[in-house]
């Protein structure tokens, strides 16, 4: 009976496990994760701030009985510290020790925060896991708080309408000249943020450099921002267990079959790189934890890299995002009120990029277009 273990808890862990069953149903599959709450939807949280509700619905991929009927164990605050590839053991944190005969790292990535005096006071916060909601959560109680949010990319936004639903004054601190950089090409960053600009209770700061956080304020090179307290919406870093002779660069290197450089090993998600990119999107790691799955139960499957949309929907603004807006590009331009569409397109005509705000809904066809 062949040994599959999968370090990790996120949806990369998840489909992995699910692929794997399908492909062997005799495997013996195990999840060791560092979160105490069963896989669930990550990108999820920043709504969850809004309320003090219990997650429902969605938010867990799947319940105690699918896991269960499909003979997959999930070892709940297990983090996977160590691996020894030599012997094809990992060891947890707990000092317990695991066989396998292949292995799955999903392990994820960590909330950076930006490296400043004060970035992990008790007024300081990040949203990446379960605990940290109710952090969060715990912090602001049942009072009208201010807060600073660092960062001011698709998280933070959304993070951003949270704690305006809390009842929280917020003010967004964005070290980059305009919003949305990475998603939006410029006129599309104007656009989005004259309709940010009219939202109560919310404050944009663009171009700015925190220097100090202290427990009443963000420090700028410019001035301050009177906060309680600092949300970081700073990017992330792949979190990758204790591993001699895994090759590793911003994330573990693997192949289009999702395999290491180490027999037996394989990695998916977050944590992983892949054509020199690393994974950051929650249907990127989803696509890449089948393809591990499979191919670490003896399959056989391919990861085909594709476009994959950022969507966004808070603030009162609706957002798609496929693909690299690119100024030098030929575009064409759509304003309508408050609908903005600009389709970009390569040099032998393909629509390479498209960015679609208030009215989303061409955002599937430009998507189908992009991946033919």
């Amino acid at each position: 009976m062949k040994r599959i273990v999968i370090a990790g808890g996120g949806v990369a862990a998840f489909e992995s496990a699910l692929a794997a069953r399908k492909t062997d149903a005799e495997a013996e599959i195990t999840i060791c994760q560092k979160e105490t709450v069963l896989p669930y939807r990550r990108p999820a949280l920043s709504a969850l701030v809004a309320n003090d509700e219990e997650p429902g619905g969605t938010f867990f991929i799947k319940d105690a009985a699918f896991y269960s009927a499909n003979a997959i164990a999930v070892k709940s605050g297990c983090e996977v510290k160590k691996i020894i590839p030599q012997e094809h053991i990992v060891e947890l944190a707990s000092g317990e020790t695991l066989f396998y005969d292949s292995l799955i790292i999903a392990t994820g990535a960590s909330a950076r925060r930006i490296p400043v005096p004060g970035a992990y006071g008790n007024n300081t916060f990040v949203l990446r896991d379960y605990q940290n909601l109710y952090s969060i959560r715990g912090f602001i109680g049942n009072s009208r708080k201010k807060c600073a949010v660092i960062g001011g990319g698709l998280l933070g936004l959304e993070l951003a309408d949270s704690l305006l639903q809390r009842g929280c004054h917020v003010t967004v601190v964005e070290g980059a000249p305009r919003l949305l950089s990475r998603n939006l090409d410029e006129e599309g960053s104007r656009f989005v943020l004259d309709r940010i600009s009219r939202v109560a209770n919310l404050e944009l700061l663009l171009d700015k450099k925190v220097l100090e956080i202290t427990p009443e304020k963000v420090i700028l090179s410019d001035g301050v921002v009177e906060c309680d307290f600092v949300a970081f919406s700073t990017g992330a870093s792949a979190m990758i267990p204790e591993c001699d002779g895994l090759a590793v660069k911003r994330g573990i290197v693997v192949d289009k079959n999702m395999r290491t450089n180490l027999p037996d090993i394989f990695a998916a998600g977050d944590c992983a790189e892949t054509g020199g990119v690393c994974c950051g999107l929650y249907t990127m790691a989803s696509s890449m934890g089948k393809v591990a799955g499979i191919c670490a139960a003896a399959g056989n499957a391919e990861y085909v890299p594709s476009v994959y949309p950022a969507r966004f929907n808070a603030l009162g603004v609706k957002i798609f995002s496929a693909g690299y807006p690119d100024e030098n590009m030929h575009s064409e331009l759509d304003v309508n009120g408050e609908n903005y569409c600009r389709v970009f397109y390569s040099a032998d005509g393909k629509i390479a990029a498209a960015v679609l705000i208030g009215d989303v809904s061409a955002g599937v066809k430009y998507l189908k277009e992009m991946n033919i």
